[in-house]
């Protein structure tokens, strides 16, 4: 009996050991607020909804020291909706992602190297530099156009991604995405798909989708300056073994954006320019994309109150195509009650030309074509 009672104690302490050669961290963000949105051509109304200045979302992240100052590191990170009766990583109004990233990787002396679902360069440079990123209030991100991979949401994630951050040198960071936007270069087609035999080729062949994103980060002190370039590769697809019509040929995209901000202690500034140019591939026709053309913003956060923060921004998407310009802008106030509780309330306008429809939230519809929208919010954010 004694012996077994020594064997358990050795195991128990065997495992403990285990468990602490890895650590690991549990974190999130809680965020519930009322909202109400007005959009012309439809009814207004008041909603209690989740993610208003923030995504609630739950994490999982941890290392391992490999020893030699290489380290293996891991991050599982979904997304939350208190509001309703939904799993952890159900998809809810405010994005169409449900697992917002997750990736294992090795960090050493030399910079990261990751793999899986990525916030990659896109995201990061859109969240960096705007006072009301990633929420509700985002001016920037509710203007429909300008933008696909660069984005402080959805559009900023890669599925099936690797990537490189470099260490900080001197206040210098970069970091270099690729991914694999769909994976079927290598399937067999099955009788079902284009009438053909299972395993043959089709008459045209498919090429995978890809991306690649290079950003450059500079902070020195309160002053801080990104550059990124994103390239996407449609590809070529088939459809019933022909070709696809000219309209709905893979896209090829190239865009580019500088951001930075500063903070004078008074006030912190931030802007952004990005530019997109979207070309339809392989058509016999060429095909402008509406959703060409340039965007920028402007913000500023304000102390107040020793606790609270004012935040403004304003948007603007310059389209190449006439009539599908749009503008945006906010107001909001951020009270702290502590390091992790905010208090905050705002509201945003948004103004289409005749052909745009940008909506003023997310969880909600967009005006009729060329309407204008506006909506209001209040709510509290925990963060653990």
């Amino acid at each position: 009996m004694q012996k077994k009672l020594i064997a358990l104690a050795i195991a128990g302490l065997a495992s403990s050991a285990a468990f602490a050669q890895t650590n690991v961290t549990v974190y999130g963000i809680v965020d519930m607020g009322v909202i109400n949105v007005k959009a012309d051509g439809r009814s207004s109304g008041w909603k209690i909804d989740n993610g208003l200045s923030a995504g609630s979302r739950l994490g999982f992240k941890g290392e391992e020291d490999l020893g030699g100052g290489l380290k293996a590191i891991f991050t599982l990170e979904y997304m939350l909706m208190p509001d309703v009766n939904a799993a952890v990583g159900a998809a809810g109004d405010w994005s169409g992602t449900a697992t917002r990233q997750a990736y294992v990787g090795l960090k050493g002396n030399m910079g990261t190297v990751v793999a899986g679902r990525l916030q990659g360069a896109g995201y990061n440079f859109a969240c960096s530099h705007n006072p009301v990123a990633g929420g509700a209030f985002d001016t920037i991100s509710k203007l429909t156009g300008g933008a696909l991979l660069l984005g402080c949401g959805s559009l900023g994630r890669t599925n099936n991604s690797v990537a490189y951050i470099s260490p900080n040198w001197s206040g210098f960071t970069f970091e270099y995405n690729h991914a694999r936007v769909t994976e079927n270069a290598n399937r067999l087609y099955s009788a079902a798909y284009a009438g053909l035999a299972a395993g043959a080729d089709p008459a045209h062949g498919t090429d995978d989708a890809y991306a690649n994103l290079v950003r450059g980060n500079y902070t020195n002190g309160p002053f801080s300056a990104s550059l990124v370039w994103a390239g996407f590769e449609g590809g070529k697809n088939n459809t019933t073994g022909a070709l696809l019509a000219a309209a709905a040929q893979p896209v090829d995209t190239k865009e580019w954006g500088i951001g930075a901000d500063y903070d004078f202690g008074m006030v912190k500034i931030y802007g952004t320019y990005q530019d997109r140019d979207t070309d339809k591939t392989k058509a016999a026709v060429p095909v402008v994309s509406t959703a060409n053309g340039d965007k920028w913003a402007v913000g500023a956060s304000i102390p107040v109150f020793k606790v609270g923060s004012i935040m403004v921004s304003y948007a603007d998407f310059d389209a190449d195509v006439n009539g599908w310009d749009a503008d945006a802008w906010t107001l909001a106030y951020y009270h702290s009650l502590s390091k992790r509780t905010t208090l905050y309330a705002g509201y945003s306008d948004v103004n289409n030309s005749r052909l745009n429809a940008s909506a003023a939230a997310a969880s909600s519809g967009a005006p009729r074509t060329g309407g204008d929208a506006s909506m209001m919010a209040f709510g509290v954010r925990h963060t653990f």
